[in-house]
This record gives structure tokens, sequence and C-alpha cells, in this order.
């Protein structure tokens, strides 16, 4: 719960440094349109959702400007990666249309709706874990 406190802070300056860093976005709507093909089509295998996860994270802390807050936020989303799809099932379709709101936003250039968005994503996954650890089938 405390990896997901901090990676919360990190993770919404990021969002929200990203949303005003003026640069392309093009990679962050390459992730859209694989999010949109996976809610579209075929279930994706837990690894291939996974690592779009972290690359998605992992971009908008790269647009934030800071190489050293991907470090911390790669270290820590490894921590939680045990919580992926794989063992939580029942996050994969909320929080593929959460990364959708948290990317239209950064697009968008509004960073209190792309803080916001990444809050709420986050405490998704908190809300989630904490289910699965008190209800893990």
């Amino acid at each position: 719960m405390e990896i997901l406190h901090v990676r919360s802070l990190l993770e919404c300056e990021a969002a929200k440094k990203a949303a005003l860093s003026g640069k392309s976005m093009e990679l962050l709507l390459e992730y859209r349109a694989q999010i949109v093909g996976f809610l579209e089509g075929p279930r994706p295998e837990a690894e291939v959702h996974s690592a779009l996860d972290s690359h998605l994270h992992l971009e908008i802390a790269r647009l934030a400007g800071s190489k050293l807050l991907i470090e911390i936020i790669d270290g820590l989303k490894v921590k939680t990666r045990m919580f992926d799809q794989g063992s939580i099932p029942d996050r994969f379709i909320p929080g593929c249309h959460e990364h959708l709101v948290l990317i239209d936003a950064i697009v968008a250039q509004s960073a209190d709706d792309a803080a916001a968005a990444m809050k709420t994503h986050l405490l998704n996954v908190r809300k989630a874990i904490i289910s699965h650890i008190h209800h893990p089938f």
C-alpha cells in the first residue's frame, strides 16, 4: 500500500508534467490504439497487457522530463507487478478505460485532468489489490 501511495504522488505529478510538456504524443497515441484494440478484439495475454501497462506509465514519466522519475516509477511498478491482469483479471476492462481517460487528458494538455485520471487509476488499482488480498478467489 505504501508503494501505491508513493506511486500516486509521483505519477500524478508525472501525468501533470506530461500534459504540459509540449513533447510529441505519438507514442501515447499508439498505446491508445493498442488499448482500444484490446477492448474490441480478443483479450490479450496477461504478459502483453502488462508490458503495455509498464510502457505507458514509463512513457508518461519520460514525457514529464525526468530520468530519475522514470527510474523510480519503474522500480516501484516492478514491486506491484504481481498484481497485474493475470492475478486480478477483473481489473482488465476498467484499467483499459482508465488508461484511455488518462491518455486523452495528457494529449488534450489538461494537466489537472491528467493528474486526476492517474489518481483515480492508481486508487482503483489499490482497491483491487486490497480486495484480492482479502478475497483471493
